[in-house]
């Protein structure tokens, strides 16, 4: 089957009608209607009937056509889009979807120097918590959830630990857990299940240290942001967990609790479609990425940590 007429087809259903079709092909309407009387021929059945209010119908068989014609044109531009993209250097527009927090507190400082090394890429940056690449248009998605199935690829970047902390004035006041099941009698901060992460809670310091037949902690307060929750618990307002980064060797107010388990790991992906996989805009933001990460740069300035909030 001839790709050309196929195109041709693809447009005048998509438009409706033979003058549109000519307008975004630029192609003239003799021509659009010789392709399509061709492609009819070549599979012997008729593909269009024109409706004097409609324009050009599909019918049946057409309709049927025009369902493979969309798939058979995507997958023929991600082909071309792939092997052009392979012969050059790296160059187009990425379209990057996290979190505010990773984008401002981290990725824009590193912006210059990676457009510096690569002069023919343009970055398109999208703060948001709930777009992945399923519901956008974007290319790449960092964070530590995406879009599951065959259209998509994932390559590991880092781990998040979370750790459980409280002020030293909380514990002078209400006394220092010794166990697990002990967090029942003191003041448990949680995320609220609307917080904007990038990262997935399952607030499972209401579950730490206790039987599958027990109810979990109760809940003292909810906070829907990181930075919230390391103020309250610097605040000595309760107890809580929060990325080990957020607190300072030079913090002497906040006290670790249960060092030998009481922490949970988060996985942060790159994730990208898997018809991009040899695009060198993809796989070059990726190694940056990773020497990045491998070079221990994950704080700003060596004093902020890395975020993941909105």
């Amino acid at each position: 089957m001839d790709l050309e007429k196929l195109k041709v087809f693809h447009v005048v259903a998509t438009k409706g009608s033979v003058y549109k079709a000519s307008e975004k092909l630029n192609l003239a309407q003799s021509a659009i209607s010789r392709s399509i009387r061709l492609l009819e021929e070549s599979l012997e059945t008729k593909l269009f009937v024109r409706v004097q209010s409609k324009g050009m119908t599909l019918t049946h068989t057409g309709q049927i056509l025009y369902e493979k014609a969309k798939e058979i044109l995507k997958t023929a531009k991600e082909a071309e889009e792939s092997i052009l993209d392979h012969n050059k250097d790296p160059s187009g527009v990425l379209e990057i979807v996290g979190t505010h927090g990773f984008i401002n507190n981290w990725f824009m400082q590193h912006v210059p120097e990676f457009l510096e090394k690569n002069p023919k890429i343009r970055l398109s940056l999208i703060g948001s918590t709930h777009l992945t690449l399923a519901n956008s248009s974007a290319d790449i998605c960092i964070a530590s959830f995406g879009s599951e199935g065959p259209e998509f690829n994932k390559d590991y970047l880092w781990t998040i630990r979370y750790k459980i902390y409280a002020s030293k004035e909380y514990l002078k006041k209400f006394g220092h857990p010794k166990t697990p099941a002990e967090l029942k009698n003191h003041r448990i901060i949680v995320y609220s299940k609307s917080s904007n992460f990038g990262v997935r809670h399952d607030n499972w310091l209401l579950n730490f240290g206790i039987g599958p037949e027990d109810e979990p902690h109760d809940p003292y307060m909810y906070i829907n942001s990181t930075d919230g929750m390391f103020y309250a618990i610097q605040s000595g307002l309760g107890i809580g967990a929060v990325v080990e980064d957020y607190v300072q060797p030079s913090n002497s107010e906040v006290v670790e609790l249960f060092p030998e388990n009481g922490y949970k790991d988060i996985h942060i992906y790159y994730w990208y479609r898997s018809h991009m996989k040899h695009s060198k805009r993809i796989t070059t933001l990726l190694a940056y990425l990773k020497q990045k990460i491998n070079a221990k740069s994950l704080r700003i300035l060596d004093s902020t940590p890395l975020s993941f909030d909105n």
